[in-house]
């Protein structure tokens, strides 16, 4: 990659960073493109993503919250859309798409969804939402529920 400085080939270096996440620091290794000339560092999109993600694997590690690829098939094992489990567990319609894309949820809310990962949990956390889910789709979930409770208990 060219300086847009100097014009000059730079070279690509790793480096110890530090980042501010939810007002906490991380450290993590990040490559960059030093321009030699001038001492400017430079990182691509993608150099910026390799950081977040060790940095938000890093949190989510001292928190005890699940991993994208966690929150995703527990919603698959469940076999409910994102929509209806943002409605199941009353934490907004959109949020939990947004978790299986990669944000990382609120400490409260990693843990409850660490939490459901226990079907008995979540089982109690449907019948809360008895009153938003319609009868036929409240007994399906449920069927669903009882179903993998009794797989588990084999």
């Amino acid at each position: 990659m060219k300086s847009p400085v100097t014009g000059k080939e730079m070279t690509l270096v790793l480096e110890k960073t530090m980042y501010a996440f939810r007002g906490e620091s991380y450290e993590c290794e990040q490559s960059l493109w030093r321009c030699e000339d001038s001492g400017e560092t430079y990182t691509t999109d993608e150099m910026d993503m390799d950081a977040f993600e060790q940095v938000s694997r890093q949190y989510r590690a001292k928190y005890g919250l699940p991993s994208k690829d966690e929150i995703i098939a527990l919603r698959e094992r469940y076999a409910l859309s994102a929509a209806k489990m943002s409605l199941i567990l009353g934490i907004g319609v959109n949020q939990w798409r947004l978790y299986e894309a990669g944000e990382v949820p609120s400490v409260s809310n990693g843990r409850l969804i660490r939490a459901i990962m226990d079907a008995r949990v979540f089982l109690d956390l449907v019948n809360s939402a008895k009153h938003q889910l319609g009868p036929r789709e409240f007994g399906k979930i449920s069927a669903r529920l009882r179903l993998l409770l009794s797989e588990d208990d084999r």
